[in-house]
């Protein structure tokens, strides 16, 4: 913590931009990691981003359609973050990606696609563990039981009835 009155820098951040070297296309909760551990390094006081909450059809960071859902584009699918992926999951979405891993805009549809078919992989696989991460979800959703139940019902209906908003 810095004394008052001392200048202080920061850097904004837009998650997407916050690449690293295995990605999936987009910037990612490990690469923020990476930007945590260069502004300590390097005496940057703040890191600050542009919303990172979940958005609807449009992809600005302004029409977020939660203000406590966080967006799981910007998730690391790396099996070190999610036991329940394999090097090999991993490899075959960064094939499904094709040019978009690496092109220089983000393909906002196909990023977005290719994630949630490892978020549902991942999560076919979590259905089959038992023990601690069980007790983590459940305490999570304890934790967040005053928004989570009906953020649920609002996706689902998204999902049914389509994402747009109007």
């Amino acid at each position: 913590m810095h004394p008052p009155g001392k200048r202080q820098t920061g850097i904004l951040i837009p998650a997407f931009s916050a690449r690293r070297e295995g990605d999936l296309g987009i910037g990612d909760t490990l690469a923020l990691r990476q930007w945590i551990d260069w502004a300590s390094e390097t005496g940057v006081s703040f890191l600050q981003l542009l919303p990172i909450n979940e958005n609807g059809a449009e992809e600005s960071p302004y029409s977020a359609i939660s203000s406590a859902a966080l967006d799981p584009i910007y998730l690391s699918l790396d099996p070190t973050e999610l036991p329940w992926l394999t090097e090999r999951d991993l490899e075959s979405a960064r094939k499904r990606l094709g040019d978009s891993l690496h092109a220089s805009w983000v393909d906002y549809p196909t990023v977005r696609a290719v994630k949630r078919n490892l978020l549902e992989l991942a999560w076919s696989n979590f259905q089959d563990t038992s023990g601690d991460f069980k007790k983590e979800l459940d305490q999570f959703k304890t934790r967040e039981a005053d928004w989570l139940p009906d953020y649920c019902l609002f996706r689902f209906l998204m999902e049914q009835h389509g994402e747009s908003l109007t």
